[in-house]
């Protein structure tokens, strides 16, 4: 077995039953849908780490303590521990385990003991990040992109590239993620990040990395580029990457020879209301007549004017992807572009690095 303490061998960690309790918190929310059944314990010279992993996921935070039993390793139901921590709040707890139980002491002596699994469950492999290639990303901007293009991404998809985002790096100027469902396609754009080959997110994975950081980060691979490291702070979340061959997306991408730009908020609240008077195809007409864009049947009062003088037009969109594209992006006026052609797809440009290209839909 991985543990070899005999039971009278005791290791004691003092740790902030706070922070561990908001780490499970945070373990839960990035494998949102997953049944995570147990939390894992390990002790390196001056270090505790706390392993929460899955199939596809591990989320890994790092406590300083006092040196002393490195190596020796503790594995407990999390539902239990959880339950326990939630009655300590701030206190400082002391862990102490053996082979056959983890014991919580805390601060005003209150006693708690969980059985210790380690001899039972396999301990989750922890790499080490010096044995990893680290990539310069820039880690806001990728958040910000994560966000901005990872939204169209579905668990199910009518294709199997649509449940992933890509990690486009084969252009020479610049990165791009690319994300989509199959339907509408949705892409930002980073510097240029030298040497670091192409890489596709799952949807657990966007999702996970969405929960677990919101400030910069450092990004790493593993050897093999099956396995992608993001780590904050004393936070670290490993998720596997997919093997998926993601189709070439510039050739949806249309030139746009004509744009509007109007305001946000009143185009969401017009195209809201159409929803509600729109058949199950979630159809939405648009028309620019007289430099006006009408939104949905009722013309009277759903009308925004334009300030330039634009080719008349006429088309459809589904409801849902626009309210989608005008929720995620937040400034106070977005910019669209139209092709030459009629029938080809509306492009949603979200500032200068980011485009959300939304197919014309028949009316049914």
């Amino acid at each position: 077995m991985q543990n070899t303490l005999k039971k009278s061998e005791n290791i004691e960690t003092v740790v902030n039953a706070k922070k561990l309790l908001d780490f499970i918190r945070l373990a839960k929310k990035a494998n949102k849908g997953e049944r995570l059944q147990t939390i894992h314990f390990k002790r390196l010279f001056g270090l505790l780490q706390v392993v929460v992993a899955n199939r596809t996921i591990q989320v890994l935070q790092e406590f300083t303590v006092t040196p002393g039993g490195e190596g020796k390793n503790c594995t407990v139901e999390m539902r239990v521990l959880e339950a326990m921590l939630k009655t300590y709040k701030k206190e400082s707890i002391n862990l102490t385990w053996n082979n056959s139980v983890l014991t919580i002491i805390s601060e005003k002596g209150n006693i708690n003991t969980i059985a210790n699994q380690v001899d039972v469950i396999f301990f989750p492999q922890v790499i080490d990040l010096d044995t990893l290639v680290k990539y310069p990303i820039d880690g806001l901007s990728f958040l910000k992109g994560l966000e901005m293009s990872g939204y169209v991404v579905e668990e199910e998809s009518p294709r199997n590239y649509g449940t992933v985002l890509c990690f486009d790096n084969s252009k020479d100027n610049y990165s791009t993620l690319v994300g989509t469902d199959g339907y509408r396609l949705a892409f930002s754009k980073f510097d240029k990040i030298v040497d670091m080959p192409n890489i596709c997110l799952s949807k657990k994975a966007i999702d996970a990395i969405a929960y677990g950081f919101a400030g910069d980060l450092e990004f790493y691979l593993d050897s093999s580029n099956t396995t992608a490291f993001f780590v904050q702070g004393d936070i670290r979340l490993s998720v596997r990457l997919s093997n998926v061959n993601y189709p070439k997306y510039e050739r949806v991408i249309p030139a746009c020879l004509m744009v509007i730009t109007v305001n946000r908020m009143e185009l969401l609240n017009f195209v809201e209301r159409a929803l509600l008077f729109s058949d199950k195809s979630k159809a939405v007409k648009f028309k620019i007549d007289n430099n006006i864009l009408y939104v949905g049947e009722l013309k009277t009062d759903q009308r925004i004017k334009l300030s330039h003088s634009v080719k008349p037009r006429e088309f459809s969109l589904n409801g849902k992807f626009v309210t989608d594209c005008l929720k995620t992006y937040k400034n106070e006026t977005i910019t669209i572009g139209f092709a030459q052609n009629n029938d080809a797809p509306v492009s949603f440009i979200l500032g200068e690095n980011r485009t959300v290209i939304v197919p014309i839909q028949e009316n049914k």
